[in-house]
């Protein structure tokens, strides 16, 4: 039965230490092809039970494969061909499982076909153009009763923990799905730095793309209805700000043309993060940090009273701001030194005012105190 099969299986995905031995070809050689040949017939796991948990558990071990065993080439290209099929058609949680996968199997295994890196991409364009339909498709209307999955890098859900919810209640597929986009950026660029000579071109085409997800809204009820899908949409957009900073670095010519309207929702984004979400608020001043010291810091300038209002760059929340505030302060500061020679006098007053007020504060740090000395002496 399937019952069995689960057990089976979770099993064998627990057990992967007692595994790594001599006979470890033999083991791949039995385990593989029941696996693959389960999930490229099997019917997709839209909704929940054995069946999905079955599926979860079988790309779950795939997952926790060691990359590092030449013992495995030789069916690196099948598994690879197995997630990309899937990947267009499993739900959220499982979709996110096959780009590790994937990512796992480019890091070990530098050989791919050129024609399933450019599918990859493909796949995850797809999902970017996607994303103004499933915005509107997941925030419009009351609270719709999607089940959502979700799991860290380094643990896996159990599905069997969720069997007191409806089964009716389907499964958010992985091309409507916010943890996705939130994984895709790894994916490509890791594309990118394996395949460099033969992606350039792809790389610029996902410029727009990314630029849209950026500017992509979601309706203003969206925190107090759907704030799981909202706090994942933030994160998407901080993530894809990330790539675009990695694209600067690499191809500021790519990016020059949407220079000013990347800091303009930089900003905006720093305003709608809510206060309990500290590690994105967290990412996306990193983030800042690396585009301030590119020649798109000059986009920023414009908004320099934003960054230096505490409620505009920190929040409110006194339990998220404290720890932001050497990151965030030091972030700015880094802006106002690479831009010295553009501000204003009214700008270079806001930034000494600002920046005398951090000096004097006792809550901060020592090296806090340094970095504002040095950049009033600087100014």
């Amino acid at each position: 039965s399937v019952e069995e099969k689960v057990k089976i299986v979770s099993g064998v995905r627990d057990n992967f230490e007692f595994v790594h031995t001599s006979d470890y070809s033999n083991f791949l050689n039995h385990l593989l092809s029941p696996y693959l040949r389960t999930l490229k017939l099997g019917p997709r796991a839209t909704h929940p039970g054995p069946e999905a948990k079955l599926r979860q558990y079988m790309l779950e071990s795939l997952h926790r494969l060691p990359t590092n065993v030449s013992l495995l080439r030789p069916h690196v290209s099948e598994i690879m061909s197995c997630c990309l099929n899937l990947m267009e058609s499993e739900n959220e949680h499982n979709t996110v499982l096959c780009i590790k996968i994937l990512i796992d199997l480019h890091k070990g295994f530098k050989s791919a076909d050129e024609q399933d890196v450019q599918r990859l991409l493909s796949i995850v364009q797809d999902f970017y153009n996607r994303l103004p339909a499933t915005v509107e498709k997941i925030f419009s209307g009351p609270p719709s009763p999607v089940r959502v999955s979700s799991a860290s890098e380094d643990s896996f859900i159990d599905a069997g923990s969720m069997e007191e919810l409806d089964g009716s209640i389907p499964y958010l597929t992985g091309s409507e799905s916010f943890k996705v986009l939130t994984e895709c950026p790894v994916v490509v660029v890791l594309m990118y730095q394996v395949y460099q000579r033969s992606l350039r071109a792809t790389i610029e085409t996902f410029v727009p793309l990314l630029i849209r997800t950026l500017e992509t809204a979601a309706p203003s009820n969206a925190i107090l209805e759907h704030k799981m899908h909202y706090l994942d949409f933030l994160t998407c957009q901080v993530k894809t700000v990330s790539f675009l900073a990695y694209i600067m670095r690499y191809h500021a010519s790519f990016v020059r043309p949407y220079a000013g309207r990347i800091s303009s929702n930089v900003i905006n984004l720093l305003k709608t993060i809510p206060p309990d979400a500290s590690a994105t608020k967290k990412e996306l001043l990193i983030a800042t940090r690396h585009v301030v010291t590119t020649e798109f810091r000059d986009g920023f300038t414009p908004h320099l009273k934003d960054l230096l209002d505490d409620r505009t760059l920190l929040g409110e929340s006194t339990t998220v701001v404290d720890p932001l505030r050497p990151l965030a302060y030091s972030t700015v500061a880094d802006l106002a030194h690479w831009a010295r020679d553009r501000w204003t006098l009214e700008d270079l007053s806001l930034i000494i005012c600002a920046y005398s007020r951090i000096l004097h504060d006792p809550t901060l740090y020592v090296n806090i105190h340094t970095m504002a000395t040095k950049l009033l002496l600087n100014l």
